[in-house]
């Protein structure tokens, strides 16, 4: 099990491939977030089996991950929709 310094440290290089997807994105440019979700959801479960006291301590690198996660998810609903045909069926 990793320590909370090693979840910290890894929330904390994820927020900021994050957070360079969203300025790629703002370039009209996508990259491969497709890893994203599991290491997520590993860090997630890793937080979920501390002890309070230690998940205490990651909660601030877990609320800015999952902020600039959101703001990438409404970027990337936003740059979808660009892509979308006006008018026609589908």
């Amino acid at each position: 099990m990793a320590n909370p310094d090693q979840i910290i440290t890894r929330m904390n290089e994820l927020t900021i491939f994050i957070k360079s997807a969203q300025e790629k994105l703002n370039d009209g440019k996508l990259i491969d977030l497709s890893h994203l979700d599991n290491e997520v959801g590993l860090l997630c479960d890793q937080t979920l089996n501390m002890q309070r006291e230690d998940a205490i301590k990651i909660q601030p690198a877990m609320a800015e991950m999952i902020t600039t996660l959101e703001q990438l998810g409404i970027q990337l609903k936003e740059f979808q929709n660009t892509f979308k045909p006006s008018g026609g069926s589908q």
